[in-house]
């Protein structure tokens, strides 16, 4: 990817999770990257396919943060299929959290099934990578143990961006662990 396709979309990318998508206008991303109009229309088309790499990067970037914070972990698949809600907690206490970025964008573009897409895909995703962390676990019904569980991730997400509030994080995870314990025992 080049350096200015690069760029634009790491700006895009912030400034419609800060902004949101319909009030950040190509003008204000073009301004805080440095570049001409041109340059977008060359590497994008329209504001919609920008939305689109947004949003794949910021699918990329949630992975490389929980495929990390999973990497930290010691003490094999069950101590790893609890890293989930403590990657979600550290998400939750970054400086600019603003919720997800993908139920943004989904509520601002209901009927647009390119951002739906994107959206349904990051979330089936990250089923599929808690599905994978609970099977090496050894739960017999790890599909079903992940699709619960990012229900919580997401419901702790939410929580956390309408009440402004760490409790929330402290909720999620007691749900979340018990739900665990639960599938282990």
């Amino acid at each position: 990817m080049s350096k200015r396709r690069l760029l634009l979309v790491d700006t895009a990318r912030r400034l419609f999770y800060q902004r949101g998508f319909r009030q950040t206008g190509v003008d204000v991303i073009l301004s805080e990257a440095g570049v001409a109009k041109m340059t977008l229309y060359n590497h994008f088309g329209s504001k919609d396919t920008l939305i689109l790499e947004a949003l794949a990067a910021e699918d990329q970037a949630i992975f490389e943060h929980y495929r990390a914070r999973v990497g930290r972990v010691s003490g094999g698949p069950e101590a790893q299929l609890g890293a989930i809600i403590d990657a979600t907690e550290e998400r939750i206490s970054m400086d600019g959290f603003n919720g997800c970025m993908f139920a943004a964008a989904v509520a601002e573009y209901p009927e647009t099934e390119p951002v739906r897409a994107a959206a349904a895909t990051h979330k089936q995703r990250l089923v599929e990578f808690i599905a994978g962390l609970a099977a090496e676990a050894g739960v017999g019904q790890a599909m079903a143990l992940a699709e619960a569980l990012v229900i919580i991730v997401e419901g702790t997400v939410t929580a956390a961006h309408v009440g402004r509030s760490q409790s929330a994080a402290r909720r999620g995870r007691a749900a979340y662990d018990c739900l665990v314990d639960v599938a282990l025992a």
